[in-house]
Parts: structure tokens; sequence; C-alpha cells
């Protein structure tokens, strides 16, 4: 940037050929995993294993960033400090517990299930909640 910064700001316009660029903004994203169909909520499970992975595209897990695992009560918090530069689709995995297969997923606004394991979400512009359900 002609100031020497990495931000556009209202006191210096871009270079001609550069873009105004926002601060890449934290990324949080919070769940519940439960046991049974959609919908029923009864039985939350622990000790799953949820993935997160990053891409420039909407349908590859191109990047891996990190794993958490549900607590007693089956939620889950996944946090990185800023979204990354060129990756603007997340993806949330969940691994399937031994003996058990997943049965469906629900996506809050702006995620997109795409089977009962994975959710895509992008371009990203802040947190997302994720309910997976397990059977």
């Amino acid at each position: 940037m002609p100031d020497g910064s990495d931000y556009w700001t209202e006191d210096v316009a871009p270079s001609p050929g550069q873009r105004n660029a926002l601060p890449a903004a934290p990324l949080t994203i919070t769940g519940t995993v439960y046991r049974g169909q959609p919908g029923n909520l009864a039985h939350p499970l622990s000790g799953v294993t949820v993935q997160l992975w990053a891409s420039a595209r909407p349908n590859t897990w191109d990047r891996w960033l990190l794993n958490t695992w549900t607590d007693g009560r089956g939620d889950f918090s996944l946090t990185i400090s800023q979204t990354l530069p060129g990756l603007l689709y997340y993806h949330l995995v969940e691994v399937d517990p031994v003996g058990l297969v997943s049965t469906g997923a629900v996506a809050s606004p702006g995620g997109h299930v795409i089977d009962p394991n994975w959710i895509q979400f992008g371009p990203v512009t802040g947190g997302v909640r994720w309910q997976p359900f397990l059977g």
C-alpha cells in the first residue's frame, strides 16, 4: 500500500492495481454432536473427533487446520486466529466413532451440507454453528 501498511485506509488511496484489503478476522466454529436421527437432541455424544479444513474452492479439502473432540455435552469449539488469505472456504468434518454411522447434519445459514459428515461454508466472514447427528 502507498503508506507501507497492509490495509487500505480512508486517508491513503490504494495504489493502481491493488485491492482494498480488510484485516483478516478470527474464525470460531461451534456445534454439538448428537446420537440419533437429525432433530433428536436427547443424546449428546462425547469424544467425537471434529476437523477443520480450508480451501480455495468450495468442494475440496486442501489444507487441514486443526482437530478437536466433543465434550461431555457433545459440544465442540474450533478457533483460528484469522482467516487465511486465498482460502475462502472452510470445511467441518466429523469423524464417525467406531461402530456408529452419521445419519445427517444441519448447517447454520451460509453452510452447505455435502454429506452427513461434511459441512462446507464460505466465503467466510464470521463464526458458524454446526449440529451434526450420529446414529
